[in-house]
């Protein structure tokens, strides 16, 4: 029996030290919102973190921020978060070239990954049109 817990206990330590110790939640607060002659399109969203596993390691949470049409991903930002227990917001932004309006479909994917797994979180669509 004593081996058991020792092998339990060191499972636990191991699998601890080796990977992500944050736990990361992300919410969006500010939608992107479409309309005629749309020149930029932003969305806000708060994250904060929760220690999972702590001593695991990696003290780090990097979020991926993709602005998506129907043909695919236009422009990325990555986000960094450490341990932050408190919410802390950023806004991410699309704009057209000068001089130019936004014409398709657009929406946010937020992708990380931490201690829980994989995550993705997709804002609302925002039609932009240029009648």
């Amino acid at each position: 029996m004593k081996k058991l817990w020792f092998f339990l206990l060191a499972g636990c330590f191991l699998g601890c030290t080796q990977k992500q110790e944050l736990s990361l939640t992300l919410q969006i607060t500010s939608q992107p919102q479409g309309g005629q002659y749309v020149t930029t399109l932003s969305c806000t969203f708060e994250a904060y973190t929760m220690e999972v596993c702590p001593g695991g390691g990696i003290r780090n949470v990097r979020v991926l921020a993709y602005w998506m049409t129907a043909q695919g991903n236009h422009k990325e930002t990555e986000y960094s978060f450490g341990p932050t227990p408190d919410p802390i917001s950023y806004t991410t932004t699309f704009s057209a070239p000068p001089g130019m309006f936004l014409d398709k479909t657009f929406w946010v994917e937020f992708h990380w990954q931490d201690a829980n797994g994989s995550h993705v979180v997709k804002s609302q669509e925002a039609v932009c049109i240029v009648p």
